[in-house]
């Protein structure tokens, strides 16, 4: 791949950001687009679990790496094999095929998102006449050619030999057949198998594997370096970069970072930026722009604790829960995702 100039406002999720000098240092995970701004999700290239934002004025250049294009085929939904890309209407990736179940009317085909942050499966059905729109790569990828070339040398020397019949039938004088045999192959559905599994029981002589240590609510740091509190929280909050520290959280938070821990909390310390965390006000809106909890929220409620530590709450409904201490006590802003 050679860099490439570009504008801000044509920026898309892949591209690799390059410095002055030509040397790549971040992925761009998500662009978002606003009339005056164009911001960024993107990851570092040494650091795989941390993001940072970016903006740029619509009019500004930027130096990407872009993946050559990728021709968008246009084929029956009965030769879609694994590897492939399918597409929208608009030509977009939307998902990569893991599986395909074919039967004589339908087709099953399993497949997971593009997203490299958080991916997930999902199943997809076509009828086999159905048309799909995907992109192909190369052999080395997909573990195996396309059926197409196959199935149209198939098909021609089908007719051939169809052609070839009739007319030794009519020079013999008998009836020359009107049709022709198919040659697409009989499909047949495949029995679902499920992989077998090493049980999780031990015998009497065996060793039993040790409980995992419960998590708890992260503690301030004892020798606080820097003093920055922000009581107010921020109009607009969006939430661009943060640590997944889960097993870990309090070396994160103590390095001065918003932390992710306990699967849904992030949490940072008061002194060091984040006093708002627990303060956002009941109704405000709060977008995660990346990583495993990505989503739009909002806050209907809050919590106090009147201890630093100690076993995490239940927090009842919350789907993201926003964490910093409160004098000697803990406070949590609770939050639902809207989208």
């Amino acid at each position: 791949m050679i860099p490439t100039d570009i504008t801000a406002l044509q920026l898309r999720p892949d591209d690799t950001l390059c410095g002055m000098d030509g040397v790549p240092f971040a992925i761009v995970s998500t662009v978002d687009v606003t009339a005056s701004r164009v911001w960024a999700t993107t990851k570092i290239l040494d650091r795989s679990t941390s993001w940072f934002p970016v903006e740029f004025l619509p009019d500004d250049i930027v130096t990407v790496l872009r993946p050559e294009e990728t021709t968008v085929l246009s084929i029956l939904a009965g030769d879609i094999v694994k590897g492939d890309l399918l597409c929208t209407p608009a030509r977009t990736p939307y998902g990569r095929v893991a599986e395909v179940i074919a039967s004589p009317g339908d087709v099953w085909v399993s497949a997971y998102t593009v997203n490299e942050v958080n991916p997930q499966w999902f199943p997809v059905t076509f009828q086999a006449a159905d048309t799909a729109l995907v992109q192909r790569e190369a052999l080395a990828h997909t573990g195996r050619p396309s059926k197409i070339p196959l199935r149209a040398a198939a098909a021609t020397a089908a007719v051939t030999t169809a052609l070839a019949l009739s007319v030794a039938l009519a020079q013999q004088g008998e009836e020359t057949p009107t049709t022709a045999p198919s040659a697409s192959p009989v499909r047949t559905l495949k029995p679902y198998l499920p992989e077998p599994r090493v049980s999780s029981l031990t015998s009497r002589q065996g060793t039993r594997a040790a409980l995992p240590v419960r998590e708890e609510i992260a503690k301030p740091s004892a020798t606080p370096t820097t003093w920055r509190p922000i009581p107010v929280p921020p109009a607009d909050i969006r939430i661009s970069f943060y640590q997944d520290c889960t097993g870990h959280a309090q070396e994160c938070i103590d390095a001065g970072e918003l932390t992710m821990y306990g699967g849904r909390i992030l949490a940072g310390h008061n002194y060091l930026g984040y006093q708002w965390l627990s303060r956002i006000p009941v109704g405000r809106t709060v977008r995660v722009l990346y990583g495993p909890l990505e989503g739009t929220y909002k806050v209907y409620g809050h919590l106090r604790l009147s201890r630093q530590g100690g076993a995490i709450p239940s927090f009842g409904g919350a789907d993201l829960v926003l964490q910093t201490c409160e004098g000697s006590g803990t406070g949590f802003s609770l939050a639902r995702r809207v989208k």
